[in-house]
Parts: C-alpha cells; sequence; structure tokens
C-alpha cells in the first residue's frame, strides 16, 4: 500500500465511526490488512462490503483459538508512547450451521504480559453478516515494544463459519474517563 493510499484510509474511510472520523490523524491511527502477519489460518479476500478501496480483508477460519488478526502496538509507541490508546475491530460474521445468538463468535484484546492483558467476547448477536461493524475490542492501554492487539476466533466452525475483519483503528483514549 502506498503511503499516499494509507493517509487517505486514515483521514477519509467513510466507514468510521463519527466519533472516530472527527478526531485528529494524530489521535488515531488505522491499521489495514495490508500491515498485518499472515499466519496460515487466515487468508487475504476481495470483500465488496469492504469500505476500503483495495476491499482486501482477513478472512478467518474459525477452528481455531489462535490469534488471526493481531499487530504490535510499536506502531503507536514511534508515534506517543505517554498516552493510552483504545482499539476498535471492524468486522462482520458468518454464522455457521448450529447458529447461537449468545455463542462468542470472536475474542479480541490487548496483551502485554500475562499480568497485563485484556480479552473482549464479542457474542454472535452482536455482529451482522451484511455489514461490518465496529468492537471495541481493548480500552485504556499503554503502548510498547512488545505489547499487542488481537481478534482471534474461538474454535466454534458449528456455529460461526467464518469472520471477516477489514481493519482495526487505534484511538487515544478520552482524558476524561467518559468514551
Amino acid at each position: 500500500m502506498k503511503l499516499c493510499d494509507f493517509l487517505e484510509l486514515c483521514l477519509l474511510n467513510p466507514g468510521l465511526p463519527p466519533s472516530i472520523s472527527k478526531l485528529s490523524p494524530e489521535d488515531r491511527m488505522v491499521l489495514p490488512v495490508d500491515y498485518w502477519p499472515k499466519p496460515e489460518w487466515m487468508k487475504i479476500v476481495e470483500d465488496p462490503k469492504s469500505s476500503r478501496p483495495s476491499k482486501s480483508v482477513v478472512k478467518m477460519f474459525t477452528a481455531t483459538t489462535a490469534w488471526t488478526v493481531y499487530k504490535r502496538t510499536n506502531n503507536l509507541y514511534a508515534i506517543d508512547n505517554d498516552d493510552l490508546w483504545d482499539a476498535w475491530a471492524c468486522a462482520r460474521v458468518i454464522p455457521g450451521k448450529l447458529p447461537n445468538p449468545d455463542t462468542i463468535a470472536f475474542h479480541g484484546g490487548f496483551w502485554e504480559s500475562k499480568v497485563n492483558q485484556q480479552v473482549t467476547s464479542i457474542k454472535l448477536s452482536e455482529t451482522s453478516q451484511t455489514e461490518y461493524r465496529y468492537f471495541k475490542i481493548a480500552s485504556n492501554f499503554p503502548v510498547g515494544l512488545t505489547s499487542q492487539v488481537y481478534v482471534a476466533p474461538v474454535n466454534n466452525p458449528d456455529e460461526v463459519d467464518s469472520i471477516f475483519v477489514d481493519f482495526i483503528v487505534f484511538v487515544k483514549s478520552a482524558k476524561d474517563e467518559e468514551q
């Protein structure tokens, strides 16, 4: 991805929630799939429902619990290592053959060490198969050279057929506890 395309995505992405799109570029960073590691339990596919010009998204295989979309926060550390950040995943989910609205569709979170981690569970009933939605997967986390933000399936292929992740947005946490 060219730098100009990346900057355009950060500044103009029409899919960003208004509360995020109004923020200055210094207060947010969008990481599309082009910037993620690519483990064998996922693949990059074109999805016409993506709001990005390239339409490239991650399709997660759901018969695993391995982190599929993950990124070190060192990108943020280079920008600003004094503030706390939130992470939002832009995703949609295709239910499996035996969907249950109460089942966990995927986990997201922040990991720095065994003592500093967050896990957020997103239920199938919170997701959509027809449109991308934003899910806050981590809150008020410090950035570091080895800390990571991730999205992972929960090994339930009968309930969840596939998970598509368009991008992750890092947003500086609100200074005043209200989000």
